[in-house]
């Protein structure tokens, strides 16, 4: 049992995207085996798809790891938040998708290993619920760990789609 905020958080974090957690599927066991041609696929109309979530969970791992690295509200470049998906759709693309989005989450969880216990509470700017930012890191990186199990769900629900 995780016997600190920081190690509580780790926890949380880790178990949502490829540990124990109670809600069902983890992330990385939805990915699994899917090929390329799928994942780029809309099986849903008007949803997104699964290519397109994994690089929208990337670019907010990526920004909430230099966030807490920064000790700053840094900002999300709109682009970034759902990438468009590369064409031609191939499986060394998906993999290099797949390969982004877990070399986020890594640095994701070194980024909460090397904060102090006492920076998990100190405020990160001005509160701007579309930038995700000006909260505690105590406030913020639980949210990578809910976003990644919100994701997952869809994920799961297109895979459902595709029969």
């Amino acid at each position: 049992m995780p016997d600190t905020a920081l190690a509580l958080l780790r926890d949380d974090l880790a178990r949502a995207f490829d540990g124990d957690a109670w809600h069902g599927d983890l992330l990385m066991t939805l990915l699994d085996g899917l090929d390329a041609a799928s994942a780029a696929s809309y099986p849903v109309p008007d949803a997104h798809s699964v290519w397109e979530i994994v690089l929208h969970l990337a670019a907010w791992m990526e920004v909430g790891a230099a966030r807490a690295a920064a000790r700053a509200a840094l900002p999300m470049d709109p682009a970034c938040d759902w990438p468009t998906v590369a064409i031609p759709a191939d499986a060394s693309a998906w993999a290099s998708a797949l390969g982004r989005l877990g070399a986020a989450h890594r640095a994701l969880l070194q980024a909460v290993e090397a904060l102090d216990e006492a920076d998990v509470w100190t405020p990160l700017g001005v509160r701007d619920r579309a930038q995700g930012t000006g909260g505690t890191d105590g406030d913020l990186l639980p949210g990578h760990a809910q976003h990644a199990a919100y994701h997952g769900g869809q994920i799961a629900l297109l895979r459902k789609a595709l029969g």
